[in-house]
Formats: C-alpha cells, sequence, structure tokens
C-alpha cells in the first residue's frame, strides 16, 4: 500500500496527470470566458499539453500564465482572423440554397476545398503559437505546409476532435460537470501527443540549419 503512495509509482503519476489535465481544463475555460481572449487561451493550453505530452510539466499555473500573457496579442489577432474566416464560410454554406443548380456545384466545391484547409491549418495554429516565433503570415503558411506534409496525423486529428464534438453533442445534461473538468484538455492532451514528433522533427531541422549558417 505504501509503494502505491510513492510519487513515482504509477498511479500517482496517473493521478498527478488526471490532476493537471484537469487544471489546465479549469484554467482554459476560466480565461476563455471574455471570448476574446480564446486564442491566447488556446494557445496557452497547448503550451501546457505540449509540456506534459513531453514528459516536462512544472508549475501548471505558472506556465499556463506565461504562455497566456507572452503570446496574448498574436494569438488573439490570430483568433479573431479564423473567427471571421469561419463566419463567412458558414454565410457562404447557407447562400448556396438561392444560387442557380450548375452554380451551386462550383461553389459547393470551392466552399469544401476552403474549408478543408481552413480546418487544417487551424488544428497546427496554436501549437504552432506555443512553440515557435514566426510572423502571422509565415504562421498561417508553415501550418497549411505542415498540415499536408503530415496529412495522415492531420486527418486523424480531424476526426478524433470530431468524434469528441460529436459525443459531447450527446451527452446528457448532468455530464456537464465532466466537460468543464476535462472537456478540453483531454482530446487536446490525444492531439498533443499526435504533433509533438512533428514539432520535435521541426525543431530538429532549425538546429541543423542554424549549424549549418554558422
Amino acid at each position: 500500500m505504501a509503494r502505491a503512495w510513492n510519487p513515482e509509482s504509477p498511479v500517482m503519476k496517473a493521478l498527478t496527470r488526471v490532476f493537471d489535465l484537469m487544471l489546465v481544463n479549469v484554467l482554459f475555460i476560466l480565461t476563455s470566458l471574455p471570448v476574446v481572449t480564446i486564442g491566447a487561451s488556446l494557445t496557452a493550453m497547448h503550451y501546457v499539453l505540449l509540456h506534459i505530452a513531453r514528459n516536462e510539466e512544472g508549475y501548471i499555473v505558472r506556465s499556463y500564465f506565461r504562455a497566456f500573457r507572452m503570446n496574448f496579442r498574436q494569438s488573439t489577432i490570430v483568433w479573431i482572423c479564423m473567427l471571421l474566416v469561419g463566419g463567412v464560410l458558414v454565410m457562404d454554406y447557407r447562400i448556396l440554397d438561392r444560387l442557380p443548380e450548375h452554380s451551386r456545384q462550383v461553389a459547393s466545391i470551392l466552399l469544401i476545398i476552403v474549408a478543408i484547409v481552413y480546418i487544417c491549418t487551424l488544428i497546427y495554429l496554436y501549437p504552432f503559437l506555443a512553440r515557435f516565433e514566426n510572423t502571422i503570415f509565415e504562421l498561417f503558411k508553415n501550418t497549411l505546409v505542415v498540415s499536408l506534409v503530415f496529412f495522415i496525423r492531420t486527418v486523424a486529428m480531424i476526426i478524433i476532435l470530431a468524434g469528441f464534438a460529436f459525443f459531447y453533442y450527446n451527452l446528457p445534461l448532468r455530464a456537464t460537470p465532466i466537460l468543464l473538468l476535462f472537456g478540453f484538455s483531454f482530446p487536446g492532451i490525444i492531439l498533443a501527443y499526435i504533433y509533438t514528433p512533428i514539432l520535435k522533427r521541426m525543431e530538429q531541422t532549425g538546429e541543423e540549419e542554424d549549424e549549418g549558417d554558422d
């Protein structure tokens, strides 16, 4: 029994991980309440989850708010841009029925292509913001390229998010406390385990380029 309470035991490590995810989820919800801060909250959440996936977690609260503060401006700009683009896509979808049949088919294909690019880019935006320093143009360019190069991982993450969205939508109201405790951080940590090897590869590539410049 005493061995189970050892901080290095599998049981204690699992309980610590559960508590960390719960804490990150609560922090994300609280800092997202103003809505305009959701971008910075997503970046901060991915920053902490990335370190958890790498077994580098330290002080969760301190790390979260440091990432939130440091990336606030850029994350907010990106969030507003993606929100506006998403709104335009929704509006375009709603007016498809008003178009002639031939025009509707062409517009539907174009809309699907743009929506796929939008989703693929969105998947990587905030992990990239949490890990790399880029201009906004470079950020969008790099995330789109990476989403295509690692397309299988991208599709896997989209399927996972869609699955969680469907599951949450069908949950009964009494399950709301579960969402408040793990609704965002749990799918987030699964994604972190998927995109962490991609970020590591990019970091290694960047280091090799720096050494080559020297």
